[in-house]
């Protein structure tokens, strides 16, 4: 609950801006004059679509993880073709389906398709898991949030994933096999 107040809360930060008062001690002025204010369209969106995306560094999973404080990666690729596509390829070779099924819908650990995320949905949450594991995430301070009838250990991924952009794109082409509630997309 804390995770989605803060991404919450740096969303409403993002799009909102800072609040000045003039010069001469008047009224508050708003934000820079340069800001987009939202709109409807933005407001209708989930929180962290109103993040600003990750950069792409080409650093290790592990060195993201590691210097990125928490609730801060976004993935920039969510709903690119191309991407999905280069992240179906990375999902297969990097042994994935052995657990999660050849296109996500499960088999020895959880689903990749429903609305079920055993540790929270955001971005953020999903790139730490997939690079520390459930072990390493629960020894940063994570908790289970939800409960799957099939939860295996996720083992860790960073070594043998080779930079943030691979897992960019295999967290795009996971986003792409959802066939949960819409309502429920907070990516």
């Amino acid at each position: 609950m804390m995770r989605r107040a803060l991404i919450i809360a740096a969303a409403l930060m993002a799009v909102c801006g800072t609040v000045d008062a003039d010069s001469s001690g008047g009224a508050p002025t708003g934000g820079p004059a340069n800001q987009r204010q939202p709109s409807a369209s933005d407001l209708s969106k989930s929180p962290s679509a109103l993040l600003p995306k990750s950069p792409v560094t080409g650093k290790s999973p592990i060195d993201v993880v590691a210097s990125g404080p928490l609730a801060t990666i976004n993935n920039p690729f969510t709903g690119q073709a191309d991407k999905i596509e280069a992240g179906k390829a990375a999902f297969q070779g990097k042994g994935c389906p052995g657990c999660h099924g050849g296109n996500g819908g499960g088999g020895m650990c959880p689903p990749l398709t429903n609305d079920v995320w055993v540790y929270g949905s955001d971005d953020d949450t999903l790139f730490r898991l997939v690079t520390l594991g459930s072990e390493g995430l629960q020894k940063k301070g994570f908790v289970r949030i939800g409960m799957e009838n099939i939860v295996g250990p996720m083992p860790p991924f960073g070594e043998l994933i080779k930079s943030d952009e691979e897992l960019f794109e295999i967290l795009a082409y996971i986003r792409s096999l959802y066939k949960g509630a819409p309502n429920r997309i907070n990516w």
